[in-house]
């Protein structure tokens, strides 16, 4: 039996290290809520600041690299339908939303 060359190893290591990452990746509207909001904030805990009052119907997707935080996460956040209409790769913000804010993520 031959042995794998070394960049074959390291090519098979990167695709199962991304399908990972991938796999941990959704897509969530922000739901309505009594406050009419669902606060973006700076890190995870309801004492940092907030960054931002996103509104129903805007849309956050997981970043599939950090792990959450007990119940917090931390997204990527578009605006209504900012992200089929102006592309992927521009967000409104990035920050920390609390897990039971989160519905129907996918």
């Amino acid at each position: 039996m031959t042995e794998m060359p070394r960049t074959a190893c390291l090519a098979v290591l990167l695709i199962i290290g991304s399908a990972g990452q991938a796999a941990a990746t959704g897509f969530c509207e922000v739901p309505s809520t009594s406050d009419g909001f669902v606060a973006l904030r700076k890190a995870p805990s309801t004492s940092a600041g907030m960054m931002a009052r996103m509104k129903a119907g805007d849309e956050v997707m997981i970043v599939g690299d950090a792990a959450p935080r007990g119940r917090w996460f931390k997204v990527y956040w578009w605006r209504g339908q900012d992200r089929h209409e102006k592309g992927f790769e521009k967000p409104a913000g990035t920050g920390w939303v609390h897990g039971s804010l989160l519905k129907d993520c996918g």
